[in-house]
């Protein structure tokens, strides 16, 4: 990354000298633009000076005071002139002095140049003002010096020299006599980036190491993210939550089921699964229970096997090998799509359910959206690859597949590869935050972040490295979340 310095040097104080007798005097004028003693467009002069007699005469009366505006830097202000001689041999007292004009430096694209001269006290005439286009460093270097004045008679220097820093390394401390001292692949104060701590202290590759919230989780099956909290469910029968700073660690229920998913909406926590004991095979379920705990209420039993849950105001809806229900508030449930041969994820907003699957019917991978208020579908085509997870925004219909991350316009039409390279990396979990895909992979051992227009010819950047594949995965504006099975952990680390 290219950083620029810049020294901003306030206004030179500027002095007026004048001489009446044998006293020099010194007025000092703080300007806070380009002022001094001289004139913008005409120079003090000294008045007439007396006559002289036959013998050496006395000298002539100073000249008026000239209190006028100095010129702007570039113009040379000049002092008064000597007055007229007298008759006598003492010739008159000069006027006053001039000041040197203000350089106002720029940093231009040669080396650093000199002020022109400062004016001299001892004469009666001002020197030249420094140059206006005191030229700084080069392209990064800082401003050019300022211009001399009349009692300095070099200007300044011209600003410092930098330069871009090598790959690797950063500008952080601020301090220009230790340029680009930071090494963001491993410093865990400036990871990646200055002012990008890493939590877990390590950082590795500019990406800092996840740090571990939850520990020894036996069985994990799912994890989201809600507000403050971090919920999941295992197929040992547990269903908890912690909050983000992993301060505050809860079980909401346990015992009896093996969990699937879950979902966090308005509130409540819906979750599928099955009961381990019963006679049949139909022992799938899906339960709610509030969010802060409290009573279980089971939705939903005697299913095949339901998987992952969405939950909108329309209903909850989930998928089991049979098809597509809907849960609705009067304790409703509904067949949505039963010709399914395999299932895969499921997405919602307040305008469509969309789910991945394979028909019975027909051959190749299609995402099904369906329409709660008109109760119409639409299909879309998925492409070769099998749909892994869903994301979705206003217009297209994101999912991961084992060769990278496709999208669909959700009015319908041909699928196209966001972003390349992908090939082998299976992606278990997508998230969609503005307009950027943050995305988990498992082959990878990663979290990518992509623009989600960035087409075919886009790449992703690899931000987080992650040492376990991914089971499940959700981000805020600050951390990323990932789920490991083995070992069966929760995970943060900085975005």
């Amino acid at each position: 990354m290219l950083r620029r310095c810049a020294r901003h040097i306030p206004p030179k104080s500027r002095f007026c000298v004048f001489r009446t007798g044998q006293t020099l005097a010194v007025v000092l004028l703080l300007l806070g633009g380009a002022s001094s003693c001289g004139g913008d467009s005409e120079r003090a002069t000294g008045s007439t000076v007396g006559t002289g007699g036959e013998t050496p005469g006395t000298a002539g009366a100073a000249g008026a005071d000239a209190s006028n505006t100095a010129g702007a830097g570039n113009n040379s202000a000049s002092g008064g002139s000597p007055g007229a001689a007298g008759g006598g041999v003492s010739a008159g007292t000069a006027g006053l002095v001039g000041t040197g004009g203000n350089a106002s430096s720029t940093g231009g694209a040669a080396l650093s140049g000199a002020g022109g001269a400062g004016g001299s006290s001892q004469v009666p005439i001002g020197g030249t003002g420094g140059v206006a286009s005191n030229t700084g460093g080069t392209a990064p270097g800082g401003t050019g010096g300022v211009g001399g004045s009349s009692q300095v008679p070099t200007g300044g220097a011209g600003g410092a020299v930098t330069a871009p820093c090598e790959y690797g390394l950063d500008e952080c401390d601020g301090d220009p006599a230790t340029w680009c001292e930071t090494l963001l692949i491993l410093d865990p104060e400036h990871c990646g980036r200055c002012g990008r701590v890493c939590a877990s202290g390590e950082c590795m590759q500019g990406m800092c190491t996840g740090v571990v919230l939850v520990d020894g989780i036996d069985q994990p099956a799912d994890m989201v993210l809600d507000g403050e909290w971090v919920y999941w469910v295992t197929q040992g029968g547990m269903l908890e939550r912690i909050s983000i700073t992993g301060d505050n660690r809860e079980t909401l229920t346990s015992g009896g089921f093996d969990g699937a998913a879950l979902v966090v909406y308005d509130g409540v926590v819906y979750w599928s699964g099955r009961y381990v004991e019963g006679t049949g095979s139909l022992l799938g379920f899906v339960a709610s229970i509030p969010s802060e705990g409290g009573s279980t209420t089971t939705l939903a039993d005697g299913l095949e096997g339901p998987q992952q849950l969405a939950a909108v105001p329309s209903g909850v809806y989930w998928l089991d090998f049979m098809g597509v229900y809907r849960w609705t508030p009067d304790a409703e449930v509904v067949a949505i799509d039963t010709d399914i041969l395999g299932a895969f994820d499921i997405v919602a907003d307040v305008r469509e359910v969309c789910w991945a699957l394979e028909r019975l019917s027909s051959e190749g991978y299609i995402i099904n959206c369906y329409d709660p208020a008109s109760g119409a579908s639409v299909e879309l085509d998925a492409g070769e690859g099998r749909p892994t997870h869903l994301a979705m925004d206003e217009e297209f219909i994101y999912f991961g597949t084992s060769e990278g991350v496709s999208r669909v316009p959700r009015a319908g039409g041909t699928a196209e590869p966001v972003g390349t390279g992908w090939s082998g990396y299976i992606v278990p979990r997508i998230v969609l935050m503005g307009d950027t895909l943050l995305v988990a992979t498992a082959a990878a051992g990663g979290v990518w972040t992509i623009p989600k227009d960035a087409g075919p010819d886009g790449y992703a950047t690899r931000v987080s490295p992650v040492a376990a594949p991914p089971i499940a995965f959700a981000a805020d504006d600050n951390y990323f979340y990932w789920l490991t099975e083995d070992p069966g952990q929760i995970l943060r680390a900085e975005r």
